[in-house]
């Protein structure tokens, strides 16, 4: 028998959340993420819920591709709307899980 000890245990680690990108945690057999107020309750793959159904969604929206060269008109007249709820804390996320945007008010990006 060798003296050579076992590989460590291996730990399982919650997936992104899709909205803010930051790792999610396990609660009560759903994925959560407190800073979104989102929860994904049938796993993976699949669509989540907001903690909070009622709330209103929060009212910024930018157009991440106006003035883009390499966009065309349609692209760059796209309006992507913050799905968090309103008064939020942070950067405004929009539904894609690829733009995002300060929601100061003298940098709130291109209006759309």
């Amino acid at each position: 028998m060798s003296d050579r000890s076992a590989p460590p245990a291996i730990e399982l680690c919650c997936p992104d959340c899709p909205i803010c990108r930051e790792e999610t945690s396990y609660e009560d057999s759903a994925f959560e993420c407190q800073p979104c107020n989102a929860y994904w309750p049938n796993g993976v793959g699949e669509p989540g819920e907001w903690l909070e159904p009622d709330a209103e969604q929060c009212e910024a929206e930018i157009q991440p591709l106006l003035g883009n060269p390499y966009a065309d008109k349609e692209l760059q007249a796209t309006v992507e709307r913050c799905i968090l709820d309103d008064g939020h804390d942070g950067d405004h996320r929009a539904a894609n899980g690829l733009d995002s945007w300060p929601s100061r008010p003298d940098t709130e990006g291109t209006p759309a």
